[in-house]
């Protein structure tokens, strides 16, 4: 199967690893276990990884602006990786051993050795979980690395407050498994005052759930104005409609995508 995907463009090879784990989430339209379409899935990511890498499809200094249309929906693997390894099940469907990040494969160098056999399925969740957070890192790093025009100001907020308060527990768990003293009030409390209130994360969610509502219709208009060219059946990609000709029109729904 890998033999047959050699010479598969990237974006199809995308397409076909996003629609493994569209299908793995629909279980009304499942054709194989979950754990096999999203193993297949990983498997085709990593491997879409190593061709982007070798073929320096993306520069580190490189803005929004230098980045081909065609190759935008790829600056998304990590993304797809991180979802694909918060939907690995902790145990397959067959009753078989846990579905665990080291069984699909993946090359990281924190995980890649982890012996998952006999190992709890809790302890299995917590390293895909910890997996997944360390691909969307990457990808959210990757599209700030891009410039204006690829994350909201709201979003690269959030995100950066995301890593301070990372920052902060770890800093906190090395201080708690250090700590000697079990009477220490200050270091309890301390410890018990860790993250967002309760209204911090209330006002958070409204605003994330109002920037998505706002990015879903904007996609669903401009995804709308690509069928409508295709339904009337307009050649001429200059051709201007509503304020888009075609590169830009597929090119912002790319983004929007993102």
């Amino acid at each position: 199967d890998n033999d047959s995907d050699i010479d598969t463009p990237p974006a199809e090879t995308f397409s076909k690893a996003k629609a493994l784990l569209d299908n793995a989430n629909d279980n009304s339209t499942a054709t194989s276990s979950p754990t096999t379409s999203i193993s297949k899935a990983i498997a085709l990511l990593r491997e879409l990884q190593l061709t982007i890498s070798k073929n320096g499809i993306f520069s580190k200094n490189e803005s929004l602006e230098d980045v081909a249309t065609n190759s935008l929906e790829l600056l998304g693997v990590e993304f797809q990786l991180g979802r694909a390894f918060l939907m690995l099940p902790t145990i397959n469907s067959n009753n078989g051993p846990p579905a665990a990040a080291a069984d699909s494969g993946v090359s990281n160098n924190k995980h890649r050795n982890n012996d998952t056999t006999g190992e709890s399925p809790s302890m299995t969740r917590k390293k895909n979980v910890l997996l997944a957070v360390e691909y969307f890192h990457g990808f959210l790093k990757r599209l700030e690395n891009l410039g204006e025009g690829m994350l909201l100001p709201d979003t690269i907020k959030d995100y950066h407050m995301l890593l301070d308060l990372e920052d902060e527990r770890q800093e906190i768990d090395s201080e708690k498994y250090n700590c000697t003293s079990s009477n220490d009030s200050n270091n309890i409390q301390r410890f018990n005052n860790t993250g967002l209130s309760p209204a911090q994360t209330r006002q958070l969610k409204i605003q994330r759930y109002q920037r998505k509502k706002s990015t879903s219709q904007t996609l669903s208009h401009l995804q709308s104005l690509l069928h409508r060219r295709t339904r009337l059946q307009i050649e001429d990609p200059g051709e201007i409609m509503d304020g888009y000709d075609y590169e830009s029109l597929l090119r912002n729904s790319r983004i929007e995508t993102l």
